[in-house]
């Protein structure tokens, strides 16, 4: 019956554990080899590397949403699952790109952040080339100055907060030449 598995839940959410449990019976790689989807609510940091190692080398995965309250690093090991088109990372605070190597690229083409940098676009588009859809939950800017380079994205919705400002947004726009749909929200921003 697990060959036949194709989407898995694993959550520590109500039951601080559960997903050390699962992992000490099962092992993702062998277990499940026709995983298309998984989702990771709430994992400690040890069972979160413990599950990268093993989905680096899962062929089938394509679809991945991590839920985890403390984040730091976990774009880096995302990016090197060469079959996952569908990423979806909600966590507390921004993540940043600037520590992943020059050299990672992804096929992701869906990826949903809850925080981004605005200023980190074009380290995003580099490390995500074929990228067409893209929510920011909480977009936010450090300085004003950054440079935007083409990109193949045709969706976009923002969210953002109250350090970006409507010409940074402009910007953004005009250098995005294939977008087709676009959403944007400013809560409590008057300034815009």
């Amino acid at each position: 019956y697990q060959s036949q598995l194709y989407s898995l839940k694993l959550s520590n959410n109500g039951a601080c554990g559960s997903i050390k449990l699962f992992l000490f019976q099962f092992n993702l790689q062998t277990s499940f080899p026709n995983l298309q989807s998984l989702a990771i609510i709430e994992p400690s940091v040890d069972e979160y590397q413990n599950i990268m190692k093993m989905l680096l080398t899962m062929s089938q995965l394509k679809h991945l949403s991590i839920k985890m309250t403390a984040l730091s690093s976990v774009h880096c090991e995302i990016f090197s699952i060469q079959s996952l088109k569908t990423c979806i990372l909600s966590y507390d605070g921004i993540i940043s790109f600037q520590k992943i190597q020059s050299s990672l690229s992804s096929d992701i083409e869906h990826l949903t952040l809850d925080g981004f940098y605005l200023n980190e676009i074009n380290l995003l588009f580099h490390h995500l080339p074929h990228i067409r859809c893209l929510i920011i939950n909480k977009l936010s800017l450090r300085t004003t100055n950054f440079i935007l380079s083409s990109t193949n994205l045709s969706i976009m919705k923002l969210n953002c907060d109250l350090s970006v400002r409507f010409h940074s947004i402009e910007l953004l726009l005009t250098s995005l030449t294939q977008l087709k749909e676009f959403s944007f929200t400013a809560n409590g921003n008057e300034y815009l």
